[in-house]
């Protein structure tokens, strides 16, 4: 078992995508079905459904329960999709849960299943190293659509979330809302449930579902949000005369708070102890990398994952409110309406720099890049995420607008590693996070003495 280039390496996985659940049952029934086993609060949805998870997760660990996380994908390291108490699992613990998984795996074409797809094996790992690590309650996020995703083998979540519903992976889920929500809508299997509730046409899919399985249904109420401070380290707000802080900046955040909060309720209605002390001190230790996250503070760069036009029309929104003009990272995979999103951005645009990331399905940066040009964007190809990444830096210093970096999460490390390495008093050995810490301090000693460190 290898891990190489945030991809696992075995003889008994296939690389894909395998939609349908016979073959995930069967692993799962060789592993004794530790998913049946544990507590679980299932998240489905096209967008802020990681940022959710996260608050939740993290709302139950200051609740005092021994907390699981399980995402995707794993941003600045594979071992981060699967976590316990905000800490991911180590090497030593998954090699020795992916070898009792792989033990399982070989077993598959003796009853007649092929081998699992690299999601299948890493959900499996999971929901046994929640198992054997004794979680108390474990936030599991769907990895596409729902219906027929690996996650979906769990047999009654406490409470199934829906996130906020918008057109993406459209070939494999269906090209409307409805046709989208109804395969969202496909973790819901009684008990309770939360919807985002912002769309007529998916919600009416999802409250038919809840009608057909018997749950209980909240949706937030957006209108009992009351925004008080902002600003790129976090927000402040009221929900429902509850005061709340959260470290995530975008309007939208605050949506996907108060689906968090709603979620809470949910699950004090099904016996668990959470006050809202628990509430307030999760939503303000909530840690999600790569999600408007500000990774230099002067000058102002910010790293956002977001890769679909929902997500980008969001983080347009946000940067609008922060600077008129930005120079742009932008790398996006093939398979994404990357056009869309360049119209979104176009606007704040002074210059952008594009990049491939690191995937077999990036789109080419030079194809990025006459794109964006033909659009009117003063567009320059970076071809590698680190040479757009040092491009823009260089521009930076120059124009001294702010930088943002986006289109694809399968580049925010390098992309923030690149930031650490051309600014030369931060070591290339350190800690990405340290590193990102540390850019603040640098770049605020830079503008004071006039410098650069480029």
């Amino acid at each position: 078992m290898k891990i190489r280039k945030n991809t696992l390496e075995s003889p008994y996985i296939r690389q894909g995508s395998f939609p349908g659940l016979e073959r995930m049952r069967a692993l799962m029934k060789l592993l004794e079905d530790p998913q049946d086993r544990i507590k679980t609060v299932q998240i489905a949805g096209t967008n802020g459904k990681g940022s959710t998870a996260a608050m939740i997760a993290s709302l139950l660990k200051e609740a005092g329960y021994k907390t699981g996380l399980y995402t995707s994908p794993g941003v600045f390291s594979f071992n981060e999709r699967i976590c316990l108490n905000g800490e991911p699992i180590n090497a030593d613990e998954f090699e020795r849960t992916a070898s009792k998984v792989e033990k399982a795996a070989a077993k598959l074409p003796e009853l007649g299943y092929e081998y699992p797809s690299e999601f299948e094996f890493v959900t499996a790992a999971a929901f046994l190293w929640f198992y054997e690590s004794g979680c108390s309650v474990a936030v599991i996020e769907a990895g596409m659509g729902g219906r027929l995703d690996a996650t979906n083998i769990i047999r009654s979540p406490e409470v199934s979330v829906i996130c906020a519903i918008g057109l993406d992976h459209t070939k494999e889920l269906g090209g409307s809302i409805p046709m989208i929500a109804f395969e969202k809508a496909g973790i819901i299997k009684g008990g309770r449930a939360v919807s985002y509730g912002h769309l007529r046409e998916a919600d009416d899919v999802i409250a038919s579902r809840c009608e057909e399985t018997g749950a209980r249904l909240r949706i937030p109420d957006f209108d009992a949000l009351k925004p008080l401070d902002y600003s790129v380290c976090g927000q402040r707000f009221l929900y429902k005369d509850m005061e709340l802080f959260i470290p995530l900046c975008g309007k939208y955040q605050l949506n996907n708070a108060a689906v968090a909060v709603e979620t809470a309720c949910a699950l004090r209605e099904s016996g668990f102890d959470i006050t809202d002390g628990a509430i307030r001190l999760g939503l303000e230790k909530t840690v999600w990398r790569a999600r408007f996250e500000m990774i230099s503070r002067a000058p102002l760069i910010v790293l956002d994952g977001s890769h679909n036009p929902h997500g980008v029309s969001a983080l347009a929104e946000t940067l609008s409110k922060t600077a008129p003009k930005w120079i742009f990272v932008f790398g996006v995979l093939a398979d994404k309406d990357y056009t869309e999103m360049l119209s979104l951005v176009a606007p704040l645009t002074y210059k952008m720099y594009t990049a491939s990331p690191d995937s077999r399905r990036a789109l080419p940066s030079v194809r990025l890049k006459e794109m964006a040009e033909e659009m009117g964007i003063a567009a320059f190809d970076g071809e590698s995420v680190d040479g757009a990444v040092r491009a823009a830096l260089v521009e930076q210093l120059a124009s001294r607008l702010p930088v943002c970096i986006f289109g694809s999460l399968y580049m925010a490390a390098e992309a923030s590693e690149a930031v650490c390495k051309y600014i030369k008093t931060v070591s290339t050995k350190t800690d990405v996070r340290t590193c990102a810490e540390s850019c603040a301090n640098i770049f605020d000693k830079s503008e004071e003495s006039g410098g650069n460190n480029l």
